[in-house]
């Protein structure tokens, strides 16, 4: 058993952002000057997609309620 299904048995939450990676890198094409900005970015770059997903991904959840 991973260690987030044993924490999530005794109640305990992961802290956003805290919990694994997806099993599998997903692609994404992205417009040439977002790619080339994200790139220079870094390792930082991949925390920064990955924080605009999960945001845009709560907006939209939000207006649909």
């Amino acid at each position: 058993m991973g260690s987030v299904e044993h924490l999530k048995q005794h109640q305990y939450k992961v802290p956003a952002g805290q919990e694994p990676l997806g099993k599998s890198p997903m692609t994404v094409r992205l417009y040439e000057s977002d790619h080339d900005a994200i790139k220079a970015m870094g390792k930082a770059g991949g925390a920064f997609v990955r924080n605009a997903i999960r945001k845009a991904l709560q907006e939209q959840a939000q207006q649909q309620q």
